[in-house]
């Protein structure tokens, strides 16, 4: 508050109307950031750390290229199926045999 009041002091008491121009502030504003550096300018100015950002970046992409294609899953191994029908009819034909079963079969 102290501050504004200093500013208001140096403006005369007989002037009536005050006029904000931002031309000013805006190009002081405009020169610093055109002056500012990114913090990727100041890494890429030592050749060996720009070498480094650029095998990173070219190894990110290249990893993402290839794990963008479909994967596919293995295809399992299917055993062959077993004839149950023969391993249930030898004993019935064991029994028909010796005539343990004398009763027609339905």
């Amino acid at each position: 508050m102290e501050y504004y009041e200093q500013v208001m002091s140096l403006i005369p008491p007989d002037v009536k109307k005050v006029v904000w121009d931002e031309y000013f502030m805006y190009k002081r504003n405009q020169e610093q950031e055109r002056n500012k550096k990114s913090w990727l300018k100041v890494l890429s100015k030592y050749p060996g750390l720009k070498a480094a950002l650029i095998t990173a970046f070219l190894t990110l992409l290249l990893y993402l290229l290839l794990e963008m294609r479909r994967k596919q899953r293995i295809i399992p191994v299917v055993a062959k199926p077993k004839m149950i029908h023969l391993i249930l009819s030898k004993p019935l034909a064991v029994c028909i045999m010796t005539k343990a079963i004398t009763k027609p079969l339905p």
